[in-house]
């Protein structure tokens, strides 16, 4: 599942010059949506765990420095019209996230996400396996409770919050069981066909619901989830490049918020790996960037440009995710990255 990382790397690129003026604009704002989110996060822990032991373990599991992707999302479409931003549903949203990174983190064997120690690791997966259902349970109840007397609302985004829940579980199981097939078993159509099914549909979905709290019309709807699913996938392309990225930050942490190489030594079968065929390989060659770039970016993000054109929504919601598809579908910082 594809972490988006909306500060690390764009914090190291700043800091290199890459894109800096526009990256270090596109920081600030993110920054000031996630300051708003990160509270209520909290707040809804707090208000639905009674159970002091395990209520610490699910906030501490969260950064509070950390980089919120599907809440910012929810953040942005739900006040797509000018109107204020929801921040509950968007808090409720970035929650249903962790619970499923907690997960991929059990599967995958990592120790660490976004600069805090896993809850596996903090409380062995047995506890981390329960936490993230407990989780999923409380972001369940939170949206009830705060569309209980709207219930079309509550209706469809529990319709696409349900699906995004089926659609994320059986995508993982499906992950898992095309790592324990040879590689020459595996193609680059079943790569891409599992992430545009799994994070182009989670992506696609915080936007949905955050346009469904702002009462978009229907038509702004369709292109905003389109732009999700194309957004989405180019966030999991992006991520499985980044894997090869082991540039550190000056403390000493790795930038790309969780340790390289996991995929090729988990057995993932990931588009580079596809690609070369290099069960070994610690850098992507450049050709194979260029590849990346002409066959699989490319007419992604030119249609997401054109659903985000395609949608009534206000300039500055447009802007935003314009810049986050820009920085989200940008491999050739991690290019740059890797190689110095």
């Amino acid at each position: 599942m594809a972490q988006m990382l909306l500060e690390q790397p764009m914090k190291a690129a700043i800091k290199i010059g890459y894109n800096s003026l526009e990256y270090s604009e596109l920081e600030q704002k993110l920054h000031d949506v996630k300051e708003n989110i990160t509270p209520e996060m909290r707040r809804i822990v707090r208000s639905y765990e009674d159970d002091p032991s395990l209520r610490r373990i699910i906030l501490n599991g969260i950064p509070k420095e950390g980089s919120y992707h599907r809440g910012s999302l929810i953040s942005i479409s739900s006040g797509a019209r000018g109107e204020k931003e929801d921040i509950s549903l968007a808090a409720a949203g970035e929650l249903f996230y962790w619970a499923t990174a907690w997960l991929d983190d059990i599967a995958d064997d990592n120790t660490f996400r976004q600069t805090v120690q896993s809850v596996r690791k903090s409380a062995g997966d047995g506890v981390a396996m329960y936490s993230s259902n407990v989780l999923y349970g409380i972001v369940m109840r939170a949206i009830m409770d705060q569309f209980r007397n709207t219930p079309i609302k509550l209706a469809r985004i529990l319709d696409y919050v349900s699906h995004n829940f089926y659609i994320i579980n059986k995508g993982q199981a499906r992950d898992m069981l095309l790592a324990q097939k040879p590689l020459r078993d595996v193609s680059v159509q079943d790569y891409i066909k599992l992430i545009e099914e799994t994070t182009g549909v989670d992506v696609a979905t915080s936007l949905a619901i955050g346009g469904i709290s702002a009462e978009l019309d229907e038509e702004t709807q369709q292109n905003l989830y389109g732009f999700g699913l194309n957004l989405g996938t180019l966030a999991q392309i992006r991520d499985d490049v980044l894997d090869y990225c082991d540039a550190k930050d000056s403390e000493g942490n790795y930038i790309i918020g969780k340790l390289p190489f996991r995929d090729s030594e988990t057995g993932k079968k990931r588009l580079p790996l596809l690609l070369t065929g290099d069960a070994n390989m610690r850098r992507i060659p450049d050709m194979v960037y260029d590849q990346i770039e002409n066959d699989f970016i490319t007419k992604r993000r030119n249609d997401a440009e054109a659903y985000i054109d395609g949608a009534n929504i206000n300039e500055d919601s447009k802007q935003l995710l314009r810049g986050i598809l820009k920085y989200w579908s940008d491999i050739r910082l991690f290019q740059q990255l890797a190689s110095n």
